[in-house]
């Protein structure tokens, strides 16, 4: 009788361990930012609690930091662009929530083969107008032409308040070469340079 107890209780624990593998294995392909949440919270808690002085740095996953999405932009007409690059701005905006994260962060580089023309801020401008982006992400003011931005007689945003300028643009895209988009906390902007 000892002999079959103790292959009733050898199949349970090899039962348990595979159910325990197929859940972990659910979650890791299918749920994997949780799985990294959970470690990171593990990992903080471990930390909090050993005695060590020096304290490791916490792993790249674990960043509360969004990460730079990398583009390669082939060769291309300036006026192809217009329309993605009014979506990368409102990208970072989202990203940046809406102006509120505290933290300077870029949101994308984007590395141009060519560009046939330039991509100017008020071609952008022009297309954010188009897509009803203003009304989320004003850009009231063209900073490289140093005048009020206006399509058809409207503002992209209110043209008395300065604080509706939330885009500044340093350069103009033209060529080849990296361009980023970031966010800039202290000023609440989205960079393009």
């Amino acid at each position: 009788m000892a002999k079959g107890l103790e292959l009733t209780t050898m199949a349970f624990i090899i039962i348990a361990l595979v159910a325990v593998a197929m859940v972990i294995s659910f979650f890791s392909s299918t749920l994997p930012e949780m799985n990294t949440n959970i470690y990171c919270q593990l990992y903080q808690a471990v930390n909090a609690i050993s005695f060590a002085t020096e304290k490791p740095p916490l792993p790249p996953q674990c960043s509360i930091e969004p990460r730079p999405e990398q583009r390669t932009i082939g060769t291309l007409k300036a006026e192809d662009f217009y329309d993605d690059m009014a979506d990368y701005m409102f990208g970072c905006w989202r990203k940046a929530q809406r102006g509120t994260v505290g933290f300077e962060f870029i949101c994308f580089d984007l590395y141009f083969n060519g560009v046939d023309g330039i991509i100017t801020e008020k071609n952008v401008t022009d297309q954010m107008m188009k897509k009803n982006y203003c009304r989320l992400l004003p850009n009231n003011f063209l900073d490289l032409l140093n005048e009020t931005y206006y399509y058809d007689g409207i503002s992209c945003g209110n043209v008395t308040n300065p604080k509706d300028n939330i885009i500044e643009w340093e350069s103009d895209i033209t060529g080849e070469g990296l361009y980023i988009v970031k966010y800039d906390a202290f000023k609440r902007k989205i960079i393009v340079k």
